[in-house]
């Protein structure tokens, strides 16, 4: 199941096609990402919890970019590079 978080992310690129019109609703323009451990926090000592922190940047199909940051467990980031294999996969026969 895809959560609300990576809606973003299922825009980028996606296109319908019918009737040879081609709906643009967006284009991956840059895709960041980094794996870091959070150590501790103001209400844990002893966090030592991993994480992966993404940064992408999405043109719209007026050419207007935005930035969309945010964070998931590594666990979370697996279950989204699969889906965007998939979502990769089903592009290639359209």
């Amino acid at each position: 199941m895809i959560t609300k978080d990576y809606q973003v992310i299922l825009t980028v690129k996606l296109r319908v096609l019918k009737m040879d019109k081609i709906l643009s609703v967006g284009q991956l323009v840059d895709l960041k990402w980094k794996v870091g451990v959070a150590m501790s926090s103001d209400t844990c000592r002893s966090l030592n919890s991993s994480y992966v922190a993404m940064a992408i940047k999405v043109a719209d199909p007026s050419g207007k970019v935005t930035n969309h940051n945010f964070e998931m467990t590594v666990q979370q980031f697996q279950n989204f590079s699969k889906q965007l294999k998939d979502i990769a996969s089903a592009l290639e026969t359209v």
